[in-house]
């Protein structure tokens, strides 16, 4: 659930925030609100500044100038690590996964870090060193209905499973917002109702921003859409409004996209 102290609040609020590599502005003073719990898909031809919008609210890219805020507190001076520290998780588009281990190490892993046991590097990973880790992680698979590849090597897995797998581990870091950068690029169309269905059993208190192109997975999971176009918002609003912007379909739907899911 959420607190009382923070459902008032935004669960992220950005203002006039800009971002530009040797005078080419990708950012342009974009500004946008998300509330808690909200699924919120950002839409936008390639160049747009999505992932780059990502990387500075993840705080991998330091911005020029603009204000970020989680929950009410500024984090635009912060690093990366503070940021998780205060409930910010992200996916990317290319797997960051240990293909070598299996998925209850990779697992134990992001746990190691929620808990702080980072910093025991000396000690072996294993479930006679970290009980209490292990059966944290075994206890989460279950409850995902992956038990049966918890000793499974991620590298044995198929494309699919591994973005699952990845995408997983953020939430297993019990986030307050969830970061995903096109979550179905490289699936084929089985693979990506799969995860259409996946993602919609995420909890329902955790806000998700979402980087997509298949508008089957913009248009059935988000409850509202943000348009970049030139690194500025172009449009905003609720699916049933984005479908039917003229602007919108000029520079990024097309009019078939909006005729077929309308």
């Amino acid at each position: 659930m959420i607190e009382n102290g923070t459902k008032n609040k935004k669960a992220l609020h950005i203002e006039d925030l800009s971002k530009n590599f040797g005078g080419l502005n990708i950012l342009d003073q974009l500004s946008m609100s998300v509330t808690p719990g909200e699924r919120r898909a950002i839409i936008g031809p390639n160049g747009a500044g999505k992932t780059t919008l990502f990387n500075v609210i993840s705080g991998e890219l330091k911005a020029c100038k603009g204000s970020i805020s989680l929950f009410g507190e500024e984090v635009i001076d912060m690093p990366n690590h503070q940021r998780a520290r205060r409930g910010l998780a992200r996916s990317y588009q290319k797997n960051n996964l240990f293909l070598n281990l299996s998925v209850l190490d990779n697992l134990a892993l992001v746990l190691q870090r929620k808990h702080n046991h980072e910093g025991n590097w000396f000690k072996h990973r294993s479930p006679k060193a970290f009980p209490l880790l292990y059966k944290e992680a075994e206890s989460f698979l279950e409850s995902w209905n992956l038990a049966k590849k918890s000793h499974v090597k991620v590298a044995e897995l198929s494309y699919g499973e591994q973005r699952e797998i990845e995408i997983l581990l953020g939430v297993a870091a019990d986030p307050k917002i969830l970061l995903l950068d096109e979550p179905t690029a490289g699936m084929s169309v089985a693979e990506t109702q799969h995860m259409l269905r996946f993602l919609e059993n995420f909890p329902v208190d955790m806000t998700m921003l979402i980087i997509e192109h298949d508008m089957e997975i913009v248009f059935g999971l988000a409850d509202r859409i943000t348009v970049l176009y030139y690194g500025k918002v172009l449009a905003e609003g609720t699916p049933e409004e984005i479908r039917a912007d003229s602007r919108v379909r000029e520079v990024y739907l097309g009019s078939e996209v909006s005729e077929k899911y309308a």
